[in-house]
């Protein structure tokens, strides 16, 4: 598998999380693909995933500029992307700057101020749904340590969808894969799509989410996960919840 072909499930993975609509952020993979292809790079250049990404987000920014009243063309801001590169696609400051165009002390100061905001959010009620009782604590540990209360947990997907029923959390973390018949997607989106909660999910499995399918999630974190990761991406799926719903 070439570089062009290993990165694109996480270019969508950005694009899904920048601007919180799946639908529309896979189409502007697939159109920015489209227009590469054209220019037909060398797969093994150096460089080429920070080339990628810095393709991707220039069409983010030209596509989404404004988003003003239109809640389904909104694009995360500057200080957001730049967090999002760092701490979910896991590029360094030197390459968010090739990336985004900018010096890197401006990156750094972006980073900042991102996550002076991230610990000054408003708090929400969180549920887990997770099957492995060491993961289910560790991420909560980490949600309470962002000012999040865990309402509760769930290993099975029958008490979680009671529990949400009841509870109704703002926002949910959910595996993908349970012990039992019914996995962890089925039930977290069946949850959003009843209540219009967010939902994070948090998978060994990513490649099996990113096709550019009808279905897959707007928000995904990779097993095995870091905390900033856990923080970045909690946080970018609540505040594109409080704008708009996510596709």
């Amino acid at each position: 598998m070439d570089q062009i072909e290993a990165t694109i499930p996480f270019l969508r993975r950005y694009a899904r999380a920048a601007t919180g609509n799946r639908a529309s952020a896979d189409e502007l993979v697939a159109v920015m693909l489209e227009k590469i292809s054209e220019s037909d790079p060398d797969p093994h250049e150096p460089g080429l995933r920070c080339h990628l990404y810095s393709v991707l987000d220039a069409h983010l920014v030209t596509r989404f500029p404004d988003a003003g009243a239109d809640a389904t063309r909104l694009l995360a801001s500057s200080e957001r992307r730049a967090l999002l590169l760092t701490e979910l696609e896991n590029f360094s400051v030197a390459d968010v700057a090739t990336i985004m165009g900018k010096p890197e002390v401006e990156v750094l100061d972006l980073l900042l101020a991102a996550r002076q905001k991230e610990a000054s959010a408003l708090p929400t009620d969180v549920y887990i749904i997770e099957d492995e009782a060491l993961i289910a604590v560790h991420i909560a540990n980490i949600v309470h340590g962002m000012g999040h209360t865990v309402i509760g947990t769930a290993s099975e997907a029958r008490a979680a969808m009671t529990a949400c029923q009841d509870l109704r959390p703002g926002l949910i973390l959910s595996d993908v894969i349970l012990n039992e018949e019914a996995s962890g997607a089925d039930v977290a989106t069946e949850i959003a799509s009843l209540y219009g909660i967010p939902v994070v999910f948090i998978t060994a499995f990513p490649h099996a989410l990113l096709r550019g399918e009808t279905g897959e999630p707007t928000f995904l974190v990779e097993k095995p996960f870091t905390p900033k990761t856990i923080k970045a991406v909690i946080g970018q799926a609540l505040l594109q919840s409080r704008v708009q719903p996510t596709g």
